[in-house]
């Protein structure tokens, strides 16, 4: 992008977007399958987590759509802290907020 920004018109510009946040996104579905492989291979501990710094976390994975989506997301500071196994509700997080903005 940075390379051909001042080579190229608007239309070209554009798909040079869709094709960044494409990677984003397949990048994104990578980290996923990775994720999802490593919790069903192992019984991970339930331990005290804080809730709000999970959601933070799903929310900055799903960065390319919130951007693209031009959408605000506001977290509360005080979310509670959860007893959970938190790679499994971090998943449970990005899927809710994900869906919500696809299907917004």
């Amino acid at each position: 992008m940075e390379d051909c920004t001042d080579k190229i018109d608007d239309l070209g510009k554009d798909y040079l977007k869709r094709i960044i946040a494409g990677i984003a996104r397949m990048q994104s579905l990578i980290d996923d399958l990775l994720a999802l492989s490593m919790v069903s291979r192992k019984k991970l501990p339930f331990q005290s987590v804080d809730s709000g710094k999970l959601v933070k976390e799903a929310v900055n994975r799903l960065g390319y759509i919130i951007e693209e989506k031009k959408v605000n997301i506001e977290i509360d500071d005080e979310l509670s802290f959860i007893y959970c196994e938190p790679v499994k509700i971090k998943e449970v997080f990005y899927n809710f907020i994900s869906n919500a903005i696809k299907y917004n």
